[in-house]
């Protein structure tokens, strides 16, 4: 028997968005200093050289626009996976009754929504705290909340990508019932 076209679709469109996104969020914050080093003018608006300490350039409205940006993306971004999630459980239980595929996509969308309403608002807000912000003058207890956030939500967003892989693997590669 087939795969169903339409839930394999709808894993790999997750799947492979999520793959871009962390391409984009990534390179927002990297590219600054690439981008200064590249565009002489930007590099005078900006404030700082390329060659400038870490410290200048996260006090920078560049850097600060970017985690803008990235917050902005997630937010959208996440809630955009919440209908994803919906659409491939809804494909999933139409087309494709099996528990294993079944079980990885509600643990990707649990995944998601922990993302959305828990750890992206969190994120955000200790985010925003360190804004504009010197990094001597914020205390440690900020940057640790920070770091244990920042790296949770790398780690979700991980396993749930993980969890998408094996949910198209056992949809292309297990049959569909009768």
């Amino acid at each position: 028997m087939k795969p169903s076209p339409g839930l394999t679709l709808a894993i790999g469109l997750w799947l492979g968005a999520t793959l871009l996104v962390f391409v984009v969020v990534s390179y927002n914050f990297v590219g600054i200093r690439r981008s200064v080093a590249e565009n002489p003018r930007l590099a005078e608006n900006a404030g700082f050289s390329a060659e400038a300490k870490d410290s200048t350039v996260r006090q920078s409205v560049l850097y600060v626009y970017a985690g803008e940006l990235n917050r902005a993306l997630f937010y959208v971004w996440n809630r955009t996976q919440i209908g994803l999630a919906a659409l491939t459980l809804f494909l999933g239980l139409m087309h494709f009754p099996r528990a294993g595929l079944l079980l990885s996509l509600t643990a990707a969308g649990v995944i998601v929504l922990t993302l959305t309403f828990y750890l992206g608002p969190e994120v955000t807000n200790v985010g925003r705290q360190l804004d504009f912000v010197a990094r001597d003058a914020v205390t440690e207890a900020t940057f640790a909340r920070f770091r244990v956030l920042h790296l949770s939500y790398v780690v979700a967003e991980g396993v749930k990508t993980v969890i998408l892989a094996l949910a198209s693997f056992l949809a292309l590669h297990t049959p569909r019932p009768s």
